[in-house]
């Protein structure tokens, strides 16, 4: 529910800030870590990806990083391994 006033309803057809694009990256983000995704992977393809068409696979039961290979078009590089320090036979 929008409780604003009507005065800030200004539309804008001039460039883009900076600053506004920085929000709306961190929002699309926002919203693609929400589906599931990891932050490091949702900031890097926040710019690529229509984040509703990734929300739509996910709705779907898709995975999240399969729905964003989806909606890419292309593979997604894959997360680096995780090690677990062991200790060496001697």
């Amino acid at each position: 529910m929008w409780t604003g006033s009507s005065e800030q309803l200004v539309a804008h057809d001039g460039p883009t800030t900076d600053d506004e694009d920085r929000r709306v990256h961190a929002w699309r983000a926002e919203q693609l870590q929400g589906l599931g995704l990891s932050r490091l992977v949702a900031q890097r393809f926040a710019p690529l990806v229509d984040w509703h068409e990734v929300a739509a696979l996910v709705a779907r039961d898709c995975a999240p990083e399969l729905a964003l290979e989806i909606a890419l078009s292309e593979p997604v590089p894959p997360s680096p391994p995780r090690f677990r320090a062991t200790a060496r036979p001697t």
